[in-house]
């Protein structure tokens, strides 16, 4: 759970206090900020003002165990310089070891032979939160991964999220509130106004 505590941030958050559980949608008009958001998290930007904690003694930014706490992803751009990559030397890449065989590879059939260019969409997503899992990283960052899915992905998208949700932290950006998403997440949240409001059901958000 991200608990925010009377952050301001730009022109994104004014004065915000509220908890963020894992797995969460955060829902918002373009250009509203929510890839700002995220990149906050990411990269641990100074807050205007106060503080977020990622478990009740432990701020962001100052991790205990001295690693990166959040994994950030761009589908639209995951992969590009990969392509012709096997996935043995991405994961080393990015873990400096060899390539593990974790139980999301035994339930996606992922193998560090394959090529990155032969996955799905969805299964790239996949790959990288398994490359985040084995570094211990606790947040899962996707900016607005529902518009690189198509149907048949957005279906195993969410019943990932279902069954791999109480593993990892995840927080999910979109500019519109997905069919079936509140079975898959926690909580959605809308970003306007410079505040995170919480929703049930959402359906007059449908289109933002």
């Amino acid at each position: 759970m991200l608990t925010f505590q009377n952050v301001s941030y730009k022109k994104i958050l004014y004065n915000v206090t509220i908890e963020i559980p894992g797995t969460s949608y955060i829902i918002g008009r373009n250009q509203i900020g929510k890839t700002d958001l995220l990149q906050m998290l990411f990269y641990q930007k100074k807050l205007t003002e106060g503080e977020i904690h990622l478990q009740e003694n432990i701020k962001l930014g100052h991790s205990v165990l001295g690693r990166r706490q959040a994994f950030f992803l761009v589908p639209e751009n995951i992969g590009l310089k990969w392509k012709d990559f096997k996935l043995y030397t991405v994961y080393r890449l990015f873990t400096k070891k060899s390539f593990v065989v974790s139980g999301l590879c035994l339930d996606y059939h992922l193998d560090g032979q394959m090529y990155f260019h032969q996955l799905s969409h969805f299964l790239k997503l996949v790959f990288y939160t398994h490359i985040a899992m084995t570094m211990k990283i606790p947040i899962i960052l996707y900016d607005e991964p529902f518009k690189i899915l198509d149907f048949e992905e957005r279906s195993q998208f969410l019943d990932f999220l279902k069954k791999w949700g109480n593993t990892l932290l995840f927080v999910i950006t979109g500019n519109r509130m997905e069919p079936d998403i509140s079975q898959s997440v926690q909580q959605t949240f809308l970003l306007d106004s410079r505040t995170l409001i919480p929703l049930k059901g959402g359906e007059k958000y449908a289109n933002l």
